[in-house]
């Protein structure tokens, strides 16, 4: 199941990671399902569809960092 959830700071998005990306949601009951790389926005980040997606590089996103290369993606900051 894909879901998408808005963060306005970084510290509630890395702590959504460790409570529902690196774990499962109430939809998954007590199995693992570890958060997966999708679409096109993944694909240009140089990600595989379903490649399972790490702490440090989901933070890096939250950083407007590239989470391969650390260079920032976009102007804002």
């Amino acid at each position: 199941m894909f879901s998408a959830v808005s963060h306005k700071k970084l510290a509630s998005a890395e702590g959504y990671f460790v409570e529902h990306l690196a774990q499962n949601d109430y939809y998954a009951a007590g199995e693992i399902r570890p958060g997966q790389w999708i679409g096109v926005g993944a694909e240009r980040l140089g990600f595989n569809a379903g490649q399972h997606v790490t702490r440090e590089q989901f933070y890096a996103l939250c950083e407007n960092r590239h989470p391969q290369t650390g260079e920032r993606l976009t102007t804002a900051g």
